[in-house]
């Protein structure tokens, strides 16, 4: 999953034994993402988080019309 927003992106994927890893980068920086910013920046991560968990939670109202 991967939330983009200004010039930062969140990254969350599965690792192995279902655990979560999650990464960060400043895009206008780092545009080849290879400094992980999770940290570093961890409020950051967390508001990026919040907002994935949001539009996530409205594609599954819209998917089921719960939003009509």
């Amino acid at each position: 999953m991967t939330m983009i927003d200004g010039g930062m992106k969140l990254v969350i994927h599965d690792q192995r034994k279902g655990a979560l890893a999650s990464e960060l980068f400043d895009l206008q920086t780092d545009p080849a993402e290879t400094m992980n910013l999770i940290e570093q920046k961890p409020a950051i991560a967390e508001e990026l988080g919040q907002k994935l968990g949001a539009w996530q939670t409205s594609v599954l109202q819209s998917l089921t019309g719960a939003d009509y």
